[in-house]
């Protein structure tokens, strides 16, 4: 069917009125998706291709929904995300690991340990951790050093309704 005046002017008037919102709502909006989904965005126009790496917030999490088939390619997933993104400040860090039940160590602690001395770098304001990794815990060796951190959590999987939450306060 031949497009009328009316259809061709209108479709011709269409334009990307989300680009058109200021970076500030975009990265809001970008803070509130999981990090996989925030790089995503980057197909849609040429004025999103580099925003997600200046995000507030990362949200390194998978569920259902998310792509990962897997431990390790969450893994390479994050730690190309990590080298990709911009050292831009960070109010909020969301890691939560993929699980793993094997009796032995967790194989990707160090890449863990790397993830989170990007977000003390980035000047994190707000980091949780959730693991699950069976029964065991998983331990960190990070120093957790850093004038910007105000809350700390670290969830274990088995333990969702206990949570272990610090607050620091200067």
């Amino acid at each position: 069917m031949p497009e009328t005046g009316k259809r061709r002017e209108a479709s011709a008037s269409d334009k990307d009125r989300i680009s058109a919102l200021p970076d500030a709502l975009l990265l809001h909006t970008l803070s509130l998706l999981p990090s996989n989904d925030a790089v995503r965005t980057c197909v849609l126009a040429r004025r999103w291709q580099y925003l997600w790496r200046y995000s507030p917030s990362l949200q390194l999490i998978h569920d259902s929904k998310s792509r990962f088939r897997d431990a390790d390619h969450f893994n390479k997933f994050v730690s190309h995300l990590i080298v990709l993104r911009d050292r831009s400040p960070l109010v909020q860090c969301k890691i939560d690991l993929y699980p793993y039940e094997e009796l032995e160590e967790y194989p990707y602690v160090q890449a863990v340990q790397m993830w989170i001395h990007y977000a003390l770098a980035c000047q994190v304001q707000v980091l949780n951790v959730t693991d699950d990794c069976g029964q065991q815990r998983l331990l960190l060796n990070v120093p957790f050093i850093s004038r910007h951190l105000t809350i700390l959590e670290h969830l274990h999987q088995h333990e969702k309704k206990r949570k272990r939450k610090t607050h620091f306060w200067e």
